[in-house]
């Protein structure tokens, strides 16, 4: 009875603890807003050297649809987005879209969730 007592609560630490980690694999709504957002702004920072503040784009909202795992590499995601956005000349845009994520340099030296383009992207 006594190693029935240790037992059955190490099993439920590991299996809450598999749980937990795979649910953490694929990137959060927030960790796609920020690899997306970081996009928005490389973006603007060149067109703003051309036609200031006139050609920024601003990311309004951006909501996470989905996520599949690429069955090549496990560290990249294809996610389906519901991206609202303001863009030069258009005015309020909403669209839903497909973005490739993987692990990455997010710049300064920091890692984690980019939006990956090209070769990159593919699945």
């Amino acid at each position: 009875m006594k190693n029935l007592s240790v037992t059955v609560p190490l099993i439920l630490i590991l299996t809450a603890t598999t749980l937990l980690v795979g649910c953490s694999r694929e990137p959060s709504e927030s960790d796609i807003k920020t690899a997306y957002g970081n996009e928005v702004d490389q973006t603007n920072a060149l067109t703003r050297k051309f036609g200031g503040e006139a050609l920024a784009i601003k990311l309004n909202d951006l909501k996470k649809i989905s996520c599949k795992e690429s069955p090549n590499n496990k560290e990249q995601f294809q996610c389906q987005v519901d991206i609202d956005s303001t863009l030069p000349m258009i005015g309020k845009h909403q669209q839903k879209t497909e973005l490739s994520l993987g692990k990455g340099d997010m710049g300064n030296g920091k890692q984690g969730w980019v939006v990956l383009r090209g070769a990159e992207a593919t699945l």
